[in-house]
């Protein structure tokens, strides 16, 4: 997708007369030359300030219409995409690639008459919280649970929130564990992959190459294993069944 010239224009090189490239590959971007991958930042970078631009259209839209006083707006993304800024050069969002370019999201809530306006937050959630949210405040319960804690009593500062010691996430075959210390990634194997010190390196940008990396995914893998019930499903050896009826690998 491309972003309208407008908005490419603000990030991009007007007299670009490479490739213009409206989808990349998923993996190392060694291929692209590096005014082809300033062109592909351009054009994401456009179209995310274009949403920014009708997002903030709506906002006011809802002031004017008097709306803003009863309405509760929440806002957030359903994953980033990598921009080469990471140790092995990847661009889109493969499943053995969640840096933090693509899993730390967006989030913005606006509650009516809330006094925690323009206020952040660096607490540990996930997306699904947002669920938990709404059910909160519809005052509502749902018959079959909820995956999730509301996010209100952290807004508002009152009420039982209930912080979390880390995060986890399987992509595919790929798993990620996040906490205030490290980040880890591996596969559904229990095999690591990389891990990283968030103190020193909160980019993830040089992943451990020693002793300690070991120990910090033999406590990711064990949180891992927990939030997954014990065990991951693998379907990666099952057949899978195309358009036309016909069984393939």
């Amino acid at each position: 997708m491309e972003a309208p010239e407008e908005y490419y224009l603000m990030y991009g090189d007007p007299d670009y007369a490479g490739i213009r490239h409206i989808d990349t590959c998923y993996g190392p971007a060694d291929g692209y030359s590096k005014e082809e991958l300033a062109y592909i930042k351009a054009q994401y970078s456009g179209l995310v300030t274009h949403v920014d631009h009708w997002f903030g259209e709506f906002m006011q839209k809802l002031d004017s219409s008097g709306l803003a006083d009863t309405t509760a707006v929440l806002f957030i993304s359903d994953h980033g995409t990598n921009f080469c800024e990471n140790p092995r050069n990847v661009i889109g969002k493969p499943n053995n690639s969640m840096y933090p370019a693509v899993m730390q999201l967006p989030l913005l809530i606006r509650l009516p008459g809330d006094k925690s306006a323009g206020t952040a937050r660096n607490e540990l959630v996930y997306n699904l919280d947002l669920s938990a949210t709404v059910y909160d405040l519809a005052n509502l319960k749902s018959p079959y649970g909820i995956d999730g804690q509301s996010l209100l009593p952290l807004v508002r500062e009152a009420g039982d929130w209930q912080p979390r010691h880390h995060v986890t996430c399987r992509y595919v075959d790929s798993v990620c564990y996040i906490d205030d210390d490290t980040w880890a990634l591996g596969s559904i194997d229990g095999k690591m992959k990389e891990v990283f010190d968030l103190a020193s390196d909160p980019k993830c940008m040089s992943p451990l190459d020693d002793g300690d990396a070991h120990t910090r995914w033999k406590r990711a893998w064990k949180h891992l294993l927990s939030d997954a019930g014990g065990s991951f499903p693998d379907y990666r050896s099952r057949e899978t069944t195309d358009a036309l009826g016909r069984a393939k690998k």
